[in-house]
């Protein structure tokens, strides 16, 4: 208990001055490397805060006997005559006298407290996510539409992708979205969008799929829960998703033309557009809600 404790404030510890590291760096490595590559650099990173232990490199070059034939001067008993003890007997008996009940008290302190952040943590992650998948599965509805089909089966065969992805449409998102690492769909809002647009859409989701991004996301949040009083690691999390959907992107137009990076752009940010009126849409409602 004690040990797992002190490693994983070590982790914590190493891994945040790595964090820290990488991010004061991202200016001159967005110059020499792609986007994809930094994000795939933090996944070194998860993987390192989830595993606390390291290997230790063997025993000590040297050595020294502490024997039980070492002996304090002496010790005096009641009559004042000197008796020579061995120091390991001496320890024994301090030991004894004096168990250590308030360090073992503190280390289970620590134990349960980290348990009980670890457990809230998920819990709230995992009642949250139900609770969406929930919804968009009863609200959702399964596109039929031969033309937005077409332009989907069209984004698969771009990007390589054979298996089976659900499309549909829900009003409960505000954005394209794939949910579900088993049976993976693609969400969209119900918002009309155009052919063109929805060709990079449906693709920018695919390359998700593809690169396995909901498993990517699923080990930041265990590091995170694991490490959920690092307010660092919380950061970290927060840059890795924003470099996930940056480096989608890229990878997206990355054999496109000056005319498709430009329309790709015009389509994002249409879609920023219409979540910031989609906000302001809520905001007023709710203001409206409140006066009544």
């Amino acid at each position: 208990m004690q040990a797992f404790i002190i490693a994983l404030l070590i982790c914590s510890a190493t891994m945040s001055v790595l964090v820290i590291l990488l991010m004061a760096s991202a200016p001159v490595l967005t110059k020499r490397y792609s986007e994809k590559s930094r994000y795939y650099a933090w996944l070194v990173i998860v993987i390192g805060l989830i595993v606390p232990f390291r290997p230790r490199l063997g025993d000590a070059i040297v050595t020294v006997d502490m024997s039980g034939e070492m002996a304090v001067p002496f010790v005096r008993i009641g009559n004042g005559t000197p008796v020579l003890t061995p120091v390991s007997d001496v320890s024994i008996d301090i030991a004894a006298a004096y168990p250590s009940a308030v360090d073992i008290s503190v280390w289970q302190f620590a134990m349960a407290v980290w348990l009980a952040g670890l457990i809230v943590f998920l819990a709230y992650h995992v009642i949250k996510h139900y609770r969406f998948v929930k919804t968009t599965l009863r609200w959702s509805e399964k596109i039929v539409d031969e033309d937005t089909l077409a332009v989907f089966q069209n984004a698969k065969d771009d990007i390589g992708i054979a298996g089976k992805i659900g499309l549909y449409r829900c009003p409960c998102v505000g954005s394209p979205m794939m949910i579900g690492f088993l049976n993976p769909r693609i969400l969209l809002p119900s918002l009309n969008i155009a052919q063109d647009e929805l060709g990079f859409t449906l693709r920018h989701e695919l390359v998700h799929h593809k690169r396995k991004d909901l498993l990517y996301k699923y080990l930041a949040l265990i590091a995170t829960a694991m490490h959920w009083f690092n307010p660092i690691v919380h950061m970290m999390a927060k840059a890795i998703d924003e470099l996930c959907e940056m480096s989608c992107d890229a990878e997206v137009v990355q054999r496109a033309d000056t005319d498709t990076r430009q329309a790709y752009s015009e389509t994002i940010i249409g879609v920023v557009k219409y979540l910031s009126n989609l906000k302001h849409h809520y905001q007023l409602i709710s203001m409206e809600e409140e006066r009544s």
